[in-house]
């Protein structure tokens, strides 16, 4: 019976020291790559333009958004001036 537990806990030690040691890496690559593009100029030129990009997304929904909306009140009013001078934009390209 203490054999089995010796085993278990050699087992379980080695489980922890692996981890550990992944863990390790994990750590220090994250941080060359932090201080890589802190230092290089082509890293510095990507995190912007992903950073643009995801900005640019974001307006895209928004300007989306907001012409659904302004169409759904257009399309509500039946008679008013509002619903005539956004068809008229409509049909201008």
């Amino acid at each position: 019976m203490n054999t089995l537990i010796l085993y278990a806990m050699g087992i379980a030690s080695l489980v922890v020291i692996i981890a550990g040691a992944f863990t390790v890496v994990v750590m220090i690559v994250y941080y060359i790559q932090v201080m890589w593009s802190k230092i290089s100029a082509c890293a510095k030129n990507t995190m912007e333009y992903l950073q643009n990009k995801q900005d640019f997304e974001v307006y895209k929904a928004d300007v989306l958004h907001w012409d659904m909306v302004k169409r759904e009140k257009a399309l509500r009013c039946r008679e008013c001036a509002y619903r005539k001078k956004y068809m008229d934009e409509e049909a201008q390209p």
